[in-house]
């Protein structure tokens, strides 16, 4: 198995990761996946659209300006990580129950790169979230107090809330993590850059305190974000690999039978 990559062959993506050996139930991973997507929606259209504000005048004409936060972009990357998780538990769970025809079956195949992109939007959901927290705390620092939001529970939710569930989510399933993941996240980042300096061209607002896009900050501006792109992303990605190999080692010495080996859950 590549040091880079961990795949996972006994108890996939659509399963829940702690069964016995021999005992997987995809009717509770099932559940699982409609409560924890029922959750993202929720929360996502509460307080995007519900309970949102009147935007200031120079906002309202930039069309772009709900991509301008990076903590949406990892919110939106979750919330399609619950649908496509759900869709690919839902697809196996009507294949494996008879609930189609037989040549619905023939064709289960075929819906099979959900389950792909679900695997990709963990990695990828997982890592932007616990990558977000860490720039709010310790890069924004202080200055994040002066947010009118701070300490409500749109804070908590949107900064620390997140990370929480992610981690939990990618310790509970049995779902891959995959390189291609790492360059997924890098084109996050870069776009990203990009849309926050199209915000301050379009509206002049820059979005946090801590970066500019003219005069004496443009330089450590670029820098951030290079850093970010080539150092940040790469280690936010190895922290989510070892956290899944962390879980499938624990889950080869408790929970599979003798003669399961740590091959099949892509430890060797």
């Amino acid at each position: 198995m590549s040091w880079y990559n961990h795949i996972s062959t006994i108890n996939d993506a659509v399963y829940l990761r702690w069964h016995r050996s021999g005992n997987h139930s995809i009717t509770a991973s099932l559940i699982y996946r409609s409560i924890y997507m029922i959750s993202w929606i929720t929360h996502f259209f509460y307080l995007y659209f519900i309970t949102t504000v009147s935007r200031p005048i120079p906002e309202q004409y930039v069309w772009w300006w709900g991509f301008a936060f990076l903590t949406k972009w990892g919110e939106i990357i979750c919330v399609l990580y619950s649908i496509f998780s759900f869709l690919s538990v839902l697809n196996s769970y009507i294949n494996d129950n008879g609930l189609c025809t037989e040549k619905q079956r023939n064709n289960y195949k075929k819906f099979q790169w959900v389950e792909t992109v679900s695997t990709s939007f963990l990695t990828t959901g997982t890592a932007l979230a616990i990558g977000i927290t860490g720039l709010y705390i310790f890069v924004l620092g202080d200055s994040r107090k002066q947010w009118k939001y701070y300490g409500t529970y749109r804070d908590i939710y949107w900064h620390q809330m997140n990370t929480y569930l992610s981690v939990i989510d990618l310790l509970l399933v049995s779902n891959s993590v995959g390189i291609s993941s790492l360059i997924t996240l890098q084109t996050v980042s870069v776009v990203y850059g990009f849309v926050n300096w199209l915000t301050w061209l379009g509206t002049g607002i820059l979005l946090y305190p801590i970066i500019s896009w003219e005069g004496e900050k443009l330089k450590s501006t670029l820098v951030l974000f290079g850093f970010m792109t080539f150092v940040g992303i790469p280690v936010l990605y190895f922290l989510v690999l070892g956290l899944a190999k962390l879980r499938d080692r624990i889950y080869t010495q408790f929970c599979t039978s003798q003669g399961d080996s740590e091959e099949a859950v892509g430890l060797k």
